[in-house]
């Protein structure tokens, strides 16, 4: 990607916008439910939030993954851009789960100082509708085609995954080793800068008791065709409102920039809500988004 990328100063920019929450059930049970074959569900249309989001790169001290849950990162990647402008040509997935895995691995290694760490699955997504058009989650909530709150895994559905990732044996020697560990993201943004649906983090750290268990709801999901690809997981976590939340987000964002961050942490401190959020200020000419996001374990002593 960096051989094509036009080097530019990108200026900061806080900005207003909406990203949807948890919004309840509409027969009173504590949990939802959605059959993505048919979109039947007891959950109500999620909550709409209007939120003013500020721009991380003119905050300091600069946000770090390991004190905050995210940070943002210049590093170019040694991929061709066209691997991941082409991702479904057997040569290209290859490089991804090969050598682009093994760059994310030792990025998060590196920045985060885990005492090991794995890779072990991708992400690639794009989307390109406007905001009223991007509500109707009943299909299946986590394609990426809805600006939903959420974090990853909690820690029942986290250990869930390190399992049918790692094997039930290893999965638990890690878990017994380390008291402390994580799912750490790497997204990156494919093809032009991000002008349309940009990542934003749910910043809860003025909420001193926030927890998993405490402010996120519940979704289950049936019939599911991407249950063997993502792995075995009870139900999506979906964040609900608090009104102490801040936002952020990075602008702009190019291909030659990284964010980082816990998309589930053993410590709840840490642990980020994240989904896209639709700018107000989106031009309406505004090219479609498109990234790459790799998950890797990683287990702190």
């Amino acid at each position: 990607m960096s051989q094509t990328q036009t080097q530019t100063q990108t200026v900061a920019r806080p900005t207003t916008g909406k990203i949807c929450m948890w919004n309840g059930t509409a027969d009173g049970q504590e949990d939802g439910f959605v059959d993505v074959s048919n979109g039947n569900t007891n959950a109500l249309p999620p909550k709409i939030i209007n939120v003013t989001v500020q721009d991380i790169r003119n905050q300091e001290p600069q946000p770090s993954v390991n004190t905050d849950g995210y940070e943002l990162l210049r590093r170019p990647t040694s991929i061709p851009a066209e691997v991941f402008e082409n991702p479904l040509t057997e040569e290209n997935k290859e490089i991804l789960v090969t050598a682009y895995f093994e760059e994310c691995r030792r990025l998060v290694q590196e920045i985060t100082g885990a005492a090991e760490t794995f890779t072990f699955i991708h992400r690639i997504r794009s989307q390109n509708t406007d905001f009223n058009n991007a509500l109707d989650f009943k299909q299946d909530a986590f394609k990426g085609t809805v600006p939903l709150a959420h974090v990853d895994r909690d820690p029942v559905t986290a250990p869930e995954r390190l399992r049918s990732s790692m094997g039930e044996e290893r999965a638990e020697a890690l878990m017994k080793k380390y008291k402390r560990w994580a799912i750490v993201n790497v997204w990156r943004p494919i093809g032009p800068a991000v002008q349309k649906w940009p990542l934003g983090f749910v910043n809860h750290h003025a909420i001193p008791d926030w927890h998993y268990n405490t402010h996120m709801g519940h979704l289950h999901t049936i019939n599911n065709p991407a249950a063997d690809e993502r792995g075995a997981k009870t139900y999506e976590n979906i964040l609900k409102h608090d009104p102490r939340y801040k936002y952020h987000y990075a602008s702009n964002m190019t291909s030659d920039e990284v964010l980082l961050f816990s998309a589930f942490h053993s410590d709840p401190r840490l642990g980020i809500p994240h989904g896209a959020f639709w700018d107000d200020n989106t031009a309406k000419d505004a090219p479609g988004r498109a990234s790459i996001e790799v998950r890797t374990w990683a287990f702190f002593d």
